[in-house]
């Protein structure tokens, strides 16, 4: 018999999905997308780009992997800063994230897959095609979270077993000629560099969001994150290496890995990386997302901040189902309106960062409210070190969000007004709503005492 949690999710996922659910959702469209562009910021130094970005990520995974080794719970990125911090800012977080990854990311990820596959096939739509994919990977995760997540256990292995295959025929290929400037484009250029390569790295937090269905969360998390940071990270040193050593910085500056991968893959084995590795990449990370993105929604509706029928589960197949069609249809309406792709990019990566700031600050507050869980707690974090990690990460995440906006600025003043009437109507729709609970006889900071496991 499987355990559930209080809303009636099932506790299905063990060690080996969890990590292919965070290794699918890691590796995907940002690897793909911005090696090429770090390489034109920084060159030869990219394998060292790709080794200090994963400072900072460590630093925002280990408030993240406290909470979720302390108190397991559903949909984290809203649970625990609306819990422990602030529900307000806990709301906003989601809010934003919605129309980041909703109408940014999912959309992204179903276009660039379109792009790859006309490789072979010229003539395929973009629009319908995109639009079926997102209908495919909505379905499936209908259909139960266990059959998704063993489509995502095969699909990542082949990813791997991809991109294993670009490193390993790729190093013998390697010149040490092509390093023997080690900072053509400057010193300063590597700061920039790793900074944009944080976001390649980011994809591991969401399993925190799955805590009301993972089996024994208080050991998985933790030892999920560090694996699959460290698989993570071996393979994108070893494919920067790849990717500025076979050919020069040069040649692969502002250009995807399919062009590098041409220098040395050839008839089967370059398809296999384009099919296997690219497209496998971007699909794990879009079926990934439908998996733990509901989460947090499901507790906000929960909590009366948005229609209750959104936290409804499906009794047969123990699924969010009514959540992931209103996903589903924000994503149609994005790629319905025919947005250009690097807008969708950054109002995913803006929504994509947003999410993680109050979650980080809520750990602080762990040990203060929660004193007899942080007492059991399998994973004590100290204070300083605790403290170092969130002010950091914050600090880094609100320099890179300022930086998102201005290129958003730059790109689409209408699309940036959009966002910020975004937020504006977050603020008031969650002030609003708190009132009208209030007349109700709900008090939100009641409501937001418990934690729903």
């Amino acid at each position: 018999m499987k355990e559930e949690g209080t809303l009636g999710l099932k506790r299905v996922l063990g060690l080996k999905e969890v990590v292919a659910i965070g290794i699918g959702q890691t590796i995907g469209a940002g690897v793909f997308a911005m090696t090429g562009i770090a390489i034109g910021m920084c060159g030869t130094a990219l394998p060292i780009a790709y080794t200090l970005a994963i400072i900072p990520v460590a630093c925002l995974l280990i408030p993240s992997a406290f909470l979720g080794a302390t108190i397991p719970t559903v949909g984290g990125n809203y649970t625990y800063p609306s819990r422990l911090f602030s529900p307000m800012m806990a709301f906003m977080g989601v809010w934003i994230f919605m129309i980041g990854f909703f109408f940014g990311f999912i959309p992204l990820l179903a276009v660039t897959i379109v792009e790859y596959l006309k490789t072979y096939f010229e003539n395929i739509p973009i629009m319908t095609t995109s639009i079926a994919i997102v209908t495919f990977f909505c379905v499936i995760n209908i259909l139960g979270i266990r059959i998704a997540a063993i489509a995502q256990g095969i699909m990542v292995l082949i990813l791997i077993s991809a991109l294993i295959m670009y490193d390993f025929v790729g190093l013998p290929h390697v010149s040490l000629s092509h390093f023997s400037v080690l900072f053509p484009m400057g010193a300063m250029s590597l700061v920039s560099a790793s900074a944009l390569l944080i976001f390649p790295y980011l994809g591991a937090n969401a399993i925190i969001e799955l805590g009301g269905e993972i089996k024994k969360p208080e050991r998985v998390i933790p030892i999920s994150f560090v694996i699959i940071i460290s698989v993570v990270a071996v393979i994108y040193i070893t494919m920067s290496i790849v990717a500025v050593g076979v050919t020069g910085w040069e040649t692969t500056a502002d250009k995807t890995l399919e062009e590098s991968a041409k220098a040395f893959l050839t008839g089967f084995s370059f398809h296999y990386f384009i099919i296997g590795g690219a497209l496998l990449a971007i699909t794990t990370t879009l079926n990934a997302t439908f998996m733990w993105a509901p989460k947090s929604l499901m507790i906000v509706a929960k909590d009366g901040l948005m229609p209750p029928i959104l936290t409804k589960v499906n009794k047969k197949f123990g699924t969010p189902h009514n959540m992931l069609i209103m996903i589903w249809a924000f994503s149609v309406i994005a790629i319905v309106s025919n947005i250009d792709l690097k807008s969708l990019a950054l109002y995913s990566s803006i929504g994509g960062m947003v999410i993680y700031i109050p979650v980080q600050i809520s750990a602080l507050f762990l040990k203060k409210k929660m004193p007899e869980e942080y007492a059991k707690s399998p994973l004590k974090v100290p204070t300083s070190i605790l403290y170092f990690a969130v002010i950091f990460g914050i600090l880094l995440f609100l320099a890179a969000i300022a930086s998102l906006v201005m290129e958003l600025w730059n790109k689409s003043m209408l699309l940036t007004i959009i966002l910020g009437i975004w937020v504006v109507l977050g603020f008031a729709y969650f002030y609003i709503m708190k009132a009208w609970l209030r007349r109700k006889g709900i008090d939100l900071k009641e409501v937001t005492k418990d934690f729903h496991k």
